[in-house]
């Protein structure tokens, strides 16, 4: 397997020469944080305001690191 075949399941976040693509966003730990500093669902879009381009199985919004 060669590490420039991008379309190996394995490889699909290396886009070429040396470059990786995340698969988190800062957004995502961010709002995780927010909320468990206390921060309400419905305020986190006007805290973070890129979050909207995350949700879903793929992206999920609370990362779960902060469970109580």
């Amino acid at each position: 397997m060669s590490i420039t075949n991008t379309a190996d399941a394995n490889d699909q976040w290396h886009v070429g020469q040396g470059r990786l693509l995340p698969s988190t966003s800062v957004d995502q730990y961010a709002a995780t944080l927010a909320k468990w500093f206390g921060v309400a669902n419905t305020e986190l879009a006007g805290v973070l305001p890129n979050l909207s381009h995350f949700g879903g199985a793929d992206y999920p919004t609370d990362l779960g690191f902060m469970a109580a």
